[in-house]
């Protein structure tokens, strides 16, 4: 069963610039990726992990692309990424070893 996890945070700026709200989007516990909440209301990307790239490869035809709209949007994205994933998981490709990620 997919466990994808979007966390609440604050993004730290430089040269004295505000905060900037964003999202920490995790899979089974492990971070995957950061966006930040634009003032246009979209989630950019700012961060990501290997984990992402194979949870995104077997997205749905967004696939690549690194905003969203919306918070529904990013959350469908990663959870039907992650579902694709973990089928071809079980198909037969190697299993994920979380040992290996602390």
């Amino acid at each position: 069963m997919t466990c994808i996890t979007l966390t609440r945070i604050t993004i730290p700026r430089l040269f004295g610039a505000p905060p900037t709200p964003g999202w920490e989007v995790a899979y089974e516990g492990q971070l995957v990726a950061t966006y930040a909440e634009e003032g246009d209301g979209w989630l950019r990307q700012i961060g990501s992990s290997r984990l992402d790239a194979m949870l995104r490869n077997h997205a749905d035809a967004r696939g690549p692309a690194k905003a969203y709209r919306n918070l529904d949007d990013l959350r469908e994205a990663y959870v039907l990424g992650a579902r694709a994933w973990e089928e071809r998981q079980v198909g037969g490709g190697a299993a994920w070893n979380r040992s290996s990620n602390p």
